[in-house]
């Protein structure tokens, strides 16, 4: 989303800081990714424990 709004002129930014934005963006959703790595895989795999934030257990 953020390439997109990027490229149609939303950010009313100069190309160099797009660029910026871009790589900043890139970094940040990689080192998100590599943090929760195991998390992501228990996820898909269906094994993640739940928190019940709410008192709600099934």
């Amino acid at each position: 989303m953020t390439l997109f709004m990027g490229m149609i002129g939303h950010f009313h930014m100069t190309h160099p800081h797009l660029i910026e934005l871009y790589t900043v963006a890139f970094l940040l959703t990689a080192l998100c990714w590599e943090r929760h790595k195991a998390n992501i895989g228990r996820l898909i795999a269906g094994t993640e424990s739940k928190t019940h934030l709410f008192g709600h257990r099934d």
